[in-house]
């Protein structure tokens, strides 16, 4: 009769671990899908083009920095592998600011941690979790989203700019602050065009890569298919730009881009350019 009922007893313990094993890879899974955090308008691109207009020379080492907790990128500003730091409980709270706490006093948190951060990795490190601190917070309880379970019930929307543009706006004023300094200044018209447009991730990716290649005095640089009418009202709203010509071609993956050529010195410059890229 005892034996039976540690059989029982056993066979009750083995189903509740198999049943809290297909919970938890059930959360899990959701938790990869949906948390997603700032995605690349936020981190990468937002701070490559602050430090860039700091004049920081390791600018594209410290936005490389700041988007690998979530991704990996290459040069061109494209994501080559995702990663899941935010599914593990240490990296939640040190990186991705998922505490449940008060949001001034994870600011604080942040911004001390930006302020004594060595290298570009660490700074990179420094200004993600800044930026999940802004984007973490949960407005209605004003406390920042919780531990383990983060905003998994909220969907990708905190990390969507478009939600909370004003919010937006303030993280990239403390970024600037955080890195140039109490007085710094920077041109902020690709930043309130992002907060007032109210465009998605990947849109919101396409336009600050064009005024990062702007600011970068590229003569080129490629951009997706589909986001060629969203780059073009952008660089017609920046009437400062000058000239510049839209090139419809093919990468090497055989995907449609379209080539964004800015005119430097004459249409006959764009034609030859356009031609070797056929």
């Amino acid at each position: 009769m005892k034996s039976l009922k540690n059989s029982a007893r056993n066979s009750c313990s083995l189903f509740a671990l198999i049943t809290l094993f297909q919970i938890t890879s059930s959360v899990n899974t959701l938790a990869h899908q949906q948390m997603m955090f700032y995605e690349t308008d936020g981190h990468y691109w937002t701070v490559l083009l602050v430090c860039k207009q700091l004049g920081i020379p390791e600018a594209e080492a410290i936005a490389y920095a700041a988007e690998y907790p979530d991704n990996v990128m290459n040069q061109d500003g494209y994501i080559v592998k995702s990663r899941m730091t935010y599914l593990l409980p240490k990296s939640q709270k040190k990186v991705h600011a998922l505490t449940g706490g008060l949001p001034e006093e994870e600011l604080v948190i942040s911004r001390i941690m930006l302020a004594e951060a060595k290298s570009a990795r660490q700074k990179g490190t420094a200004a993600h979790r800044l930026g999940d601190t802004y984007a973490h917070t949960n407005d209605k309880k004003h406390k920042m989203f919780p531990h383990i379970i983060g905003h998994l019930f909220h969907m990708k929307k905190p990390d969507q700019i478009h939600r909370n543009p004003g919010k937006y706006l303030q993280y990239v004023n403390d970024l600037i602050k955080s890195f140039g300094g109490p007085e710094a200044e920077i041109d902020m018209f690709v930043f309130n065009y992002i907060s007032d447009h109210g465009l998605d991730s990947e849109k919101n990716a396409a336009i600050l890569k064009t005024e990062y290649n702007r600011l970068n005095g590229a003569l080129a640089f490629s951009v997706e298919k589909d986001h060629i009418t969203v780059v073009n009202d952008y660089l017609l709203s920046r009437n400062s730009l000058g000239s510049y010509a839209i090139h419809r071609n093919t990468d090497s993956k055989g995907r449609d881009t379209a080539t964004i050529i800015f005119i430097k010195e004459s249409d006959s410059y764009v034609t030859k350019y356009a031609s070797r890229n056929k």
